[in-house]
């Protein structure tokens, strides 16, 4: 990327990995942890704002696919971030 002059897409980087990190954290907190409020409010983080901020992310990277393998790596987790959660929502109705 820096010998093609391609921006780093910092901040988008950001917001996915803490994405799918936070996923990870409500993961092991609910397997070896009591739940505490700070769970909730990853969980709200999670499920209220994390969506709006991932579909921007996918339009925003959807325009411009050839910069580098890091803008094509992140439209794919932020595209692939909805229906995930969708379908998880979904399954965990449907029980």
């Amino acid at each position: 990327m820096a010998k093609d002059m391609v921006e780093l897409p910092e901040w988008h980087l950001f917001v996915v990995m803490a994405t799918y990190g936070g996923w990870l954290l409500v993961l092991l907190t609910t397997m070896f942890w009591q739940w505490s409020g700070m769970a909730s409010l990853g969980m709200l983080y999670l499920l209220g704002i994390a969506p709006f901020l991932m579909l921007f992310i996918a339009l925003k990277t959807a325009r411009q696919p050839q910069l580098s393998v890091y803008h094509r790596w992140i439209f794919r987790a932020s595209a692939l971030y909805l229906p995930i959660v969708g379908g998880g929502l979904l399954l965990a109705l449907l029980r």
